[in-house]
């Protein structure tokens, strides 16, 4: 999935976006099995003095517990810095998540842990990592250790047990089929 064209926006590329299923599609494609993380974006209808206009949301849920929340948990980090508190909810982040994202999922395997995301002020590309299937348990202690997100610990926890419990299910099978050879 190539984007169509790149153009410059506040120093770094900017891709218009295909529709926003293709590109949770994607995400999903590199989630990890049984991992149940989900990734949404939607837009509010909003009824203004001036026009109609939509409050846009992105947010991120593992099971029932939402893990990650744009706009709630970033309107006071830094989001004033980066917009006119009266451009509000015109001027939004929605778009440079996005691309973040499109970004993180055109990143070589071989890169993915080590490229710098320096867009990615929302923490959103550490999340993709501890979820992404391509990441193997070997590097989830260091991803852990290099994040400060509860986000990213409760992913590779749930991971961590996941992996955990096919181990044992495997060691279960295997003494199962060693004790039917054994016979009564």
């Amino acid at each position: 999935m190539t984007p169509t064209k790149k153009a410059r926006y506040g120093g770094h590329t900017k891709y218009h976006q295909p529709p926003w299923s293709k590109l949770q599609r994607a995400v999903y494609l590199i989630v990890a099995p049984g991992l149940p993380l989900q990734i949404q974006c939607r837009v509010y209808p909003m009824d203004a003095v001036y026009g109609d206009t939509g409050i846009p949301r992105y947010w991120m849920t593992l099971g029932k517990e939402i893990i990650w929340d744009y706009p709630r948990q970033f309107v006071s980090l830094g989001y004033l810095e980066r917009h006119l508190p009266s451009h509000w909810p015109y001027a939004t982040d929605i778009s440079d998540i996005s691309c973040v994202i499109r970004e993180y999922l055109d990143t070589p395997r071989s890169e993915i842990l080590s490229r710098p995301f320096e867009h990615d002020v929302w923490g959103i590309v550490n999340i993709l990592r501890a979820a992404d299937r391509r990441v193997g348990s070997r590097q989830w202690e260091a991803l852990r250790h290099s994040s400060n997100s509860q986000a990213v610990n409760k992913i590779l926890d749930m991971r961590k047990a996941q992996k955990a419990k096919v181990e044992k299910d495997m060691n279960l099978g295997q003494l199962d089929a060693l004790l039917a050879e054994e016979g009564p």
